[in-house]
């Protein structure tokens, strides 16, 4: 069983709870909070400084959070306007894809 440590995790969070706290008390309050959030995300991660591995408990929680991303993401998407052409586009951007889960399902 790999050593699984939690202070990558704990360091991330702090991070997400201290972006928008900051944007909020600062003047610069044009600046989004996701935009702070990924700046600092580069400065602690491997690429930079190098405090946050990529461990278990960080990559379950990414996974979870691009899970969260698509499901937010299908949900935006409005089925009443596509209709027509746009509707053929879009199934047709599909096929090449199910042809691979097909295969790879026989």
């Amino acid at each position: 069983m790999p050593n699984v440590s939690f202070y990558g995790l704990l360091l991330v969070a702090v991070v997400a709870f201290a972006a928008p706290l900051l944007l909020g008390l600062s003047l610069a309050r044009r600046l989004p909070s996701v935009v702070l959030e990924i700046v600092a995300g580069i400065i602690i991660g491997p690429s930079g400084l190098g405090w946050v591995k990529v461990d278990v408990p960080t990559s379950i929680l990414s996974l979870l959070g691009l899970a969260f991303l698509l499901f937010l993401a299908g949900l935006e998407v409005e089925l009443d306007r596509l209709k027509g052409r746009l509707l053929l586009v879009v199934g047709a951007s599909f096929l090449p894809n199910a042809r691979r889960v097909v295969h790879i399902t026989t």
